[in-house]
């Protein structure tokens, strides 16, 4: 297993960006703005990943997988912004909290883009789908996984829900062919109705167990 600390920030456009996603007003960008200064240094991502390639035995734990060159990751922003997001819900302050959880959103797709470049740089290997758990895999495959994986900062309960919360568990086919690149992981995805895609429902459609 590899792990890798990841630094993410996210630029004034990018913020802008994510505005438009998440149904804001042009208004509210200082808002935003203000809320990520806050925030930033509270951001304690990893990457804990493992690339399996055919030419090596395969981990028991990873046996499931059908792919046969592929990447095991579990990514995290850290526990820090739960507990920040926390304090807004505790107050019943539902709209901060909805500010905090769209900009954890994009900087946790920030997450995957920056494992993907550590991937490419070192590897030279790119990611062409990504696969989460729960789609073409059952979400009980979630314990293989981190039972292969030896850490401690993510862990998952009896429903497979992660803690920290702003976390995920995937998996990546590899290639070496650029042209087959998968530029964001939505791209691959068949849950139209996730809350974590990048075209979001409005707040008071949202249900309440996002906040």
């Amino acid at each position: 297993m590899k792990q890798v600390k990841l630094t993410l920030n996210l630029s004034e456009q990018e913020i802008k960006g994510t505005l438009e996603r998440y149904h804001f007003s042009k208004e509210d960008l200082p808002v935003l703005c203000s809320f990520f200064l806050a925030l930033k240094p509270l951001i304690d991502s990893k990457a804990f990943y493992e690339i399996v390639s055919p030419k090596q035995k395969r981990p028991e734990q990873l046996g499931f997988v059908e792919e046969k060159h592929f990447l095991a990751a579990i990514v995290t922003l850290g526990e820090p912004l739960d507990r920040f997001q926390e304090l807004y819900l505790e107050a019943q302050d539902i709209l901060s909290a909805y500010v905090i959880e769209c900009l954890s959103l994009d900087l946790l797709n920030q997450a995957y883009e920056k494992l993907a470049e550590r991937i490419e740089a070192e590897e030279g290997l790119y990611i062409s789908k990504y696969e989460f758990l729960g789609e073409k895999y059952p979400l009980d495959k979630t314990k293989d996984i981190f039972d292969y994986f030896s850490q401690s900062q993510v862990t998952y309960n009896e429903a497979y829900m992660l803690m920290p919360q702003k976390s995920v568990v995937f998996l990546g086919k590899l290639t070496r062919e650029k042209k087959e690149i998968c530029r964001h992981i939505c791209e691959s995805c068949r849950k139209e109705n996730c809350a974590n895609r990048i075209v979001v429902k409005k707040p008071e459609e949202i249900h309440p167990r996002y906040f």
